[in-house]
C-alpha cells in the first residue's frame, strides 16, 4: 500500500473539504480506491448520519468528519470511542486509564484522541491490534500519561506526534514500517532490537533520548538519516548501509561525565559503512544542517567493508561471528 515516500504522496485520492458545510447531506459512500480523506473534508455537515467507508486502511486528517450527526449518534459508539465501518474516528469522550483498539480497525484519524492540556485523557496502556495499518498524527496526542503500548505488527505508517508523553516501554517495531513521523519513539525506556528494513527515513530527533545503545544496525535501505535522530542514545558502533544519501553525522552523540576533571565530553560511535570508500564519495555528509568539514567538525571513525582482506592502507572491517570487527 505505501511506498515509503513523503506523507503527502502515499495517497492517491484526496477528498478535501467535499461536503464541507455541506448541510443538507445525509449520506456519504466513499469509494474503494480512496486512500486519503483531506483536513475538514465534511465539517459541519450536521445532518451527515450515515457513511460507507472502504474496507482498507486510508488516511483520516484532521476533523474530516467533525461537527456531523455522525458524533451524536450513539450507534457509531463503543465505550465513548467514535467508529465507522472500522474507522477509529474519535475518541473525546474516552476516560479510562486502558485501552484496546476494537479488533478488525483498519485506521485511526489523525486527532482522535488529541486535547491541549494534559488532564483530559488520563490513558496509560494502549493496545492496538494488528489490523491497524495506518495512524494519523496527533491520534494519541493528548495522552500525556501513556507509558505502556502494545503496537500492531502491521501497521505502516505512524504519523508525527501520534505517541505522547515522555516514556515508553520497549517493543519490537513492525517490520511492516515504511514512515515514522517525529515525535512518536523519542521516548525514555523505548527500544526495538530491529529497524524496520522498509524506512528510507529517520527524520531528526525521532529517537532522541530512547534506550538505544551499543551497536546500532541501521535500517538495509535508509537513504535519509537527519540530525538529531538518536541524539543521547549511548550508541557506540553504527552499521551504516549501501543505501544511505544523506547521512547527518550529527544523529549521534551523547555526554560521558569524568570524575577526575569534573567535566562532559561527548562521545560519537564508530561506523561501519557496507559500502567502499568510492560509494562513501556519492554521500552528503552533514553535522546538525551544516556541510561535513573534518576540520570543523572533528575527524569521524569511519570503516569500508572488505569481505576479505585488504592489502592495501585504510580503515575496513568486516563481520566475525556477526559482529563487526575492523580488519
Amino acid at each position: 500500500m505505501l511506498q515509503g515516500r513523503a506523507a503527502s504522496e502515499y495517497y492517491k485520492i484526496f477528498l478535501d473539504r467535499a461536503g464541507h458545510s455541506h448541510n443538507n447531506l445525509r449520506s456519504v459512500s466513499i469509494p474503494e480506491k480512496v486512500e486519503r480523506i483531506g483536513k475538514d473534508a465534511f465539517r459541519y455537515c450536521s445532518d451527515l448520519m450515515s457513511v460507507d467507508m472502504p474496507n482498507h486502511p486510508i488516511l483520516i486528517e484532521k476533523d474530516a468528519f467533525f461537527g456531523t450527526g455522525l458524533y451524536e449518534n450513539e450507534e457509531f459508539r463503543v465505550d465513548g470511542v467514535l467508529y465507522v465501518d472500522g474507522h477509529l474516528i474519535n475518541g473525546y469522550q474516552f476516560r479510562g486509564e486502558e485501552y484496546t483498539v476494537l479488533s478488525g480497525t483498519c485506521s485511526i484519524a489523525e486527532y482522535a484522541f488529541y486535547a491541549p492540556t494534559s488532564d483530559v485523557f488520563p490513558l496509560k496502556k494502549l493496545t492496538i491490534p494488528d489490523s491497524v495499518e495506518i495512524i494519523g498524527q496527533y491520534a494519541f496526542g493528548g495522552c500525556h500519561n501513556l507509558e505502556y503500548v502494545t503496537m500492531s505488527q502491521n501497521v505502516a505508517y505512524i504519523g508525527r506526534n501520534a505517541l505522547e508523553g515522555e516514556k515508553l516501554n520497549p517493543f519490537e517495531l513492525p517490520q511492516t514500517l515504511e514512515y515514522i513521523g517525529r515525535g512518536n519513539f523519542d521516548k525514555e525506556g523505548f527500544y526495538s532490537s530491529r529497524l524496520p528494513d522498509k524506512l528510507t527515513v529517520i527524520e531528526n530527533s525521532s529517537f532522541t533520548g530512547s534506550a538505544f545503545e551499543g551497536l546500532l544496525v541501521l535500517p538495509a535501505n535508509l537513504e535519509r538519516l537527519e540530525m538529531w535522530a538518536f541524539q543521547s542514545c549511548e550508541i557506540d558502533e553504527v552499521i551504516v548501509p549501501k543505501s544511505i544519501k544523506y547521512f547527518d553525522i550529527g544523529a549521534f552523540g551523547y555526554d560521558v561525565y569524568f570524575e577526575e576533571s569534573s567535566g562532559f565530553f561527548t562521545q560519537y560511535p564508530d561506523y561501519y559503512y557496507l559500502g567502499t570508500e568510492a560509494d562513501w564519495e556519492n554521500v552528503d555528509i552533514y553535522k546538525n544542517e551544516s556541510k561535513y568539514m573534518p576540520g570543523i567538525h572533528g575527524k569521524i571513525k569511519l570503516y569500508f567493508y572488505s569481505e576479505t582482506a585488504p592489502t592495501g592502507e585504510g580503515q575496513y572491517w568486516h563481520y566475525v561471528n556477526g559482529t563487526p570487527t575492523i580488519w
